[in-house]
């Protein structure tokens, strides 16, 4: 789920910042401009592990701040197929569950990869939308097994994709053709996102799997 990624960047430390130690002072701007951001690519930055080199400390003219080509590594998480993990449903429609680890939120599961059979129940008053929010439910030997709300679900990646943020020309010809623009609450748009599946048997929701069989029928 996480793994550590070599890293080049050119670092610009503010005149500000000139006074302290250089490796504290590259520290501190490769945290800001790193951590909880998504690199195409490689994925989620979750913190700087360490600094490997640090070369420079050219100050150019009109700036007078030293700019630094800096070798680092920082820890990142980017899921591998087939790796099983568990998140919390954070919302269901009629596309399928979407899940968090509370730090990262772009996980999908569709509604092809739900265990079969399974069924979508339409939230009171969401009749009329485009993609109404509700319940899946999945039926295990006539039992009716919820997929209820903020329960921890085991789930197994099927891909991680990344997409390059739309461009300005990509969101203006949306607009002409009369599509939400890419990015928007009606077209959300993720840089990163995790596909998974609940297709398997152990996978679903935790508490499923952690009681005799005999207990299931409580559970409907």
């Amino acid at each position: 789920m996480f793994i550590t990624t070599k890293l080049q960047d050119n670092v610009r430390v503010e005149p500000a910042d000139l006074g302290r130690p250089l490796a504290e002072a590259v520290t501190s701007c490769l945290k800001r401009s790193l951590i909880n951001k998504i690199i195409p690519d490689i994925g989620l930055v979750v913190t700087l592990y360490d600094l490997l080199d640090v070369q420079g400390g050219h100050i150019y003219p009109s700036d007078g701040a030293a700019h630094y080509e800096v070798t680092f590594r920082v820890l990142v998480f980017r899921p591998w197929v087939g790796e099983i993990i568990v998140g919390r449903l954070l919302s269901s429609d009629q596309r399928g569950l979407r899940m968090s680890l509370d730090f990262f939120d772009d996980i999908h599961i569709s509604s092809d990869a739900l265990p079969d059979p399974s069924f979508f129940e339409k939230q009171a008053g969401e009749e009329d939308k485009v993609q109404p929010k509700g319940r899946w439910h999945w039926l295990y030997e006539g039992n009716r097994m919820d997929f209820d709300m903020d329960e921890h679900i085991r789930f197994r990646v099927q891909e991680v994709v990344f997409t390059r943020p739309p461009t300005a020309v990509a969101q203006l010809q949306a607009s002409g053709d009369g599509e939400p623009p890419p990015g928007s609450a009606a077209n959300p748009f993720a840089v990163m996102q995790v596909n998974a599946s609940v297709k398997e048997e152990g996978l679903g929701l935790e508490l499923w799997w952690d009681q005799p069989a005999d207990d299931m029928d409580e559970l409907s």
